[in-house]
């Protein structure tokens, strides 16, 4: 996926290619006003994008309809497919200063608690409840694995390994360089 603004900076044109022939897949299209953030499903048959304030979008390439999940989402700073393109990850990721998606403040210097939302690929429905998680230090690194049924946090040299259905902690491993 290719995007670059609109001469008027009002929207971002976007054009799929396919990497292996190097040839564009389809006409281009415009996304006004810009998203925040897109990702390419898994499958490549549908755009995945945020716009601040919104519910995550699904645009179908094929015929240009877009789908939209619930709820209002605020800086969503990773937006992902698991590699079997059944579950999509959205993380908010407030920054300092402002409340978390329950409206807690942090005390000041520390980032507020990341909002991670795990949503079916095909409904846009949320497959568990919102999960809350500390930021500590700095922004943590999420990840889905292949199947969508773990996430993988990293965060202060610990990565730590999560069920998505149930939350529940399954195992954490040191790792220097994530702090």
């Amino acid at each position: 996926l290719l995007q670059r603004p609109s001469a008027d900076l009002a929207a971002t044109i976007c054009q799929v290619w396919d990497p292996a022939a190097l040839k564009p897949v389809g006409p281009e299209f415009e996304l006004r006003p810009p998203p925040a953030i897109t990702e390419l499903s898994a499958d490549g048959a549908r755009l995945l994008l945020h716009r601040d304030g919104g519910p995550i979008l699904a645009r179908d390439l094929a015929s240009g309809k877009e789908m939209a999940g619930e709820g209002k989402l605020h800086s969503v700073r990773i937006l992902e497919t698991s590699a079997d393109g059944r579950r999509i990850l959205a993380v908010e990721c407030p920054p300092r200063g402002k409340p978390d998606a329950e409206g807690e403040l942090t005390p000041e210097g520390h980032l507020p608690r990341a909002a991670v939302h795990v949503l079916d690929a095909r409904t846009l429905k949320p497959v568990v409840p919102r999960r809350m998680y500390e930021q500590r230090k700095r922004r943590p690194l999420f990840r889905l694995s292949p199947d969508g049924a773990q996430l993988l946090v990293g965060r202060d040299n610990e990565l730590e390994r999560f069920a998505v259905d149930d939350g529940r902690g399954i195992d954490s491993l040191p790792l220097a360089g994530l702090d």
